[in-house]
């Protein structure tokens, strides 16, 4: 396929978005049912501007078959993941990432507007209401431009995050 592949150690491969069904449509797209065609039109079907369109670039570009669709979202095997990249390359709205295997707290969502916003198009996005930020033991997230994200270096994967999140967006997944 000409596509080169290299493991990154000890990094996997994470989806940011549970939108989904969750994420409302801002028109019914008829296209090609690929997200780097989605795209080109209007940014994608979705009405959040980070949410992922659900057409699977990224588990066909998967050269270890680690990631399946399901209800429109990226699920990765972490068992199968070596953390190579070519799916976050593939994704054009960057909704995959790598992160640290070892650090299992995770935030399923990027959506930057403010939470009244966030509201309006995606019933699981953050509302940045900081009450992940006020309860971590290690000052470990923090919400920035209106989302939280995990500082992996300082994470020690406890989950209080987790438990308190009121959308419950942020996630702690065994590898």
């Amino acid at each position: 396929l000409g596509v080169s592949c290299e493991a990154t150690a000890g990094m996997i491969a994470r989806v940011a978005c549970n939108g989904g069904a969750n994420c409302k449509d801002k028109f019914e797209y008829t296209g090609i049912k690929e997200c780097s065609a989605a795209i080109v039109l209007l940014g994608g079907q979705k009405m959040c501007d980070k949410a992922c369109l659900g057409f699977g670039d990224c588990a066909k570009a998967c050269p270890f078959g680690a990631i399946k669709m399901v209800d429109g979202l990226p699920q990765i095997d972490w068992k199968k993941c070596t953390g190579c990249g070519v799916c976050v390359d593939a994704c054009p709205k960057g909704v995959i990432h790598l992160a640290p295997a070892g650090k299992l707290v995770h935030v399923m969502c990027r959506n930057t507007q403010a939470g009244v916003e966030v509201g309006k198009v995606c019933s699981v996005g953050c509302i940045a209401c900081r009450i992940c930020e006020k309860n971590c033991p290690k000052d470990a997230i923090h919400v920035i431009n209106n989302c939280a994200i995990v500082d992996y270096e300082t994470c020690i994967n406890c989950g209080i995050c987790v438990q308190k999140c009121p959308k419950k967006i942020i996630v702690k997944k065994e590898k």
